[in-house]
């Protein structure tokens, strides 16, 4: 339930008045002399203007600023992505409760807070093959949902994320043995069918913005790692060999990370060829818009913190 803080203040000073009925006109007695009882209100506070106080830190809202720092902790300590998904061999499993340190990079009209993680995970995804590739944005953001918390998110998606297809069903340019397009992915204009989007820059402008680059470290570790970003790509050769991409960012041990691509489906002298990468995964999630009541100044050493 939100408080409202015209209602608290006015019983807090109609508390004041009869406080001070019968009091002598001419003595003025300042609130933070007049005893508060805290007994059944949940405050620290032991005076009346320190509970005002303490009262209005809990229902004013937190003004974020780009580049804050803070602290939430997904929901979920564990959760396994079935290779129905990914193409992969194997079921994978996650835990999304590790990655709970967090960068605003955007403040929205609305007034919610798009925060994306400082690490990424620690354990590489796979996706393989065809079925990788058209799945490969709709289970990104399958796996970011599940770094949310109900108390404090309203929304998740996968870096790179931006209205692309999640999952491709009309496959009929993927599976054809004639080349679908002789030319790389240069626009969103095929992306529905299989032909790729350049709608990833968004989110890479986004935390470029506030980071410089788009590095991250592998939690638990001082290592730029590569991580998945939800984007396809087709890449022509010639008339005898075109490939199916998935984007990722990509350290190339230059303390740089680049937006890279892996094969994952390819079609070569009229047979298809299928390639597995493993990835990290980084989440965007996004705040509510009426925090409040948090600790901490939004610094790296003092983050805000989500209780």
């Amino acid at each position: 339930m939100k408080l409202n803080i015209k209602i608290i203040l006015g019983i807090l000073l109609s508390f004041i008045v009869l406080g001070i009925t019968g009091v002598c006109a001419a003595n003025i007695i300042t609130s933070n002399e007049i005893k508060f009882d805290n007994t059944n209100s949940n405050l620290k506070s032991t005076d009346t203007q320190s509970a005002i106080d303490e009262l209005y830190s809990k229902v004013k809202p937190i003004e974020f600023k780009l580049g804050d720092y803070v602290q939430m902790t997904p929901t979920k300590t564990s959760f396994t992505i079935p290779k129905t998904l990914t193409g992969y061999t194997e079921n994978q499993t996650i835990n999304p409760s590790e990655l709970n340190l967090w960068r605003v990079i955007r403040i929205n009209d609305d007034g919610t807070i798009d925060m994306v993680s400082e690490y990424v995970s620690k354990e590489g995804i796979y996706f393989s093959g065809r079925l990788g590739y058209i799945n490969l944005i709709g289970t990104l953001n399958y796996i970011a949902k599940q770094y949310g918390n109900s108390n404090y998110t309203v929304s998740t998606r996968h870096f790179g994320y931006n209205g692309q297809t999640e999952f491709i069903t009309d496959t009929n340019k993927i599976d054809q043995t004639t080349p679908p397009w002789e030319s790389n992915t240069m626009s969103d204009s095929n992306e529905t069918i299989g032909g790729g989007d350049i709608l990833y820059d968004n989110d890479r402008l986004l935390v470029n913005a506030v980071y410089g680059n788009i590095n991250a470290y592998k939690y638990g570790t001082e290592n730029y790692t590569s991580y998945w970003t939800a984007s396809r790509y087709y890449n022509f050769k010639d008339t005898t060999n075109w490939v199916f991409l998935g984007r990722t960012a990509h350290f190339n041990g230059y303390e740089t990370t680049i937006i890279y691509t892996y094969h994952l489906y390819q079609c070569f002298n009229g047979g298809f060829i299928e390639n597995g990468y493993s990835n990290s995964i980084r989440p965007i999630v996004t705040l509510k818009s009426d925090i409040r009541n948090i600790s901490g100044n939004g610094t790296s050493e003092s983050p805000y913190i989500l209780n």
